[in-house]
């Protein structure tokens, strides 16, 4: 099974290479089954699949405090790393746009402290 060309499947996903977040918000067609397998399936899904998930919404939501990033260069260019999985292939430099909401200051246990 490779994960790299189901998603990149423009019967799946239409443009699949443009970067647009809105595919995935409430009320959107979801994915059909093995259409998203970032960890594999069965038996060799990843081990850490479940921690690597927390970990993301963790990391988003702590971003998400400082404002909301976006891209310095419009393009990023991916390739294999480590021979494995796909990444880009240099830094992603971003920019963040002060939020218009309180700031909330804290550690991942305790995020919702607001800020003094």
């Amino acid at each position: 099974m490779a994960p790299l060309p189901e998603h990149r499947d423009p019967l799946v996903y239409p443009s699949p290479q443009a970067f647009r977040p809105q595919r995935w918000r409430a009320g959107e067609p979801a994915p059909r089954q093995y259409e998203f397998i970032p960890f594999g399936l069965g038996p060799r899904r990843c081990l850490g699949a479940e921690f690597a998930d927390l970990q993301v919404r963790t990391t988003l939501s702590l971003m998400l405090e400082r404002g909301l990033p976006g891209l310095v260069r419009p393009r990023v260019d991916y390739g294999m790393v480590n021979g494995v999985t796909a990444g880009p292939q240099h830094p992603v430099p971003v920019h963040v746009d002060r939020p218009k909401w309180t700031v909330l200051t804290g550690s991942v246990t305790a995020v919702w402290k607001p800020a003094a």
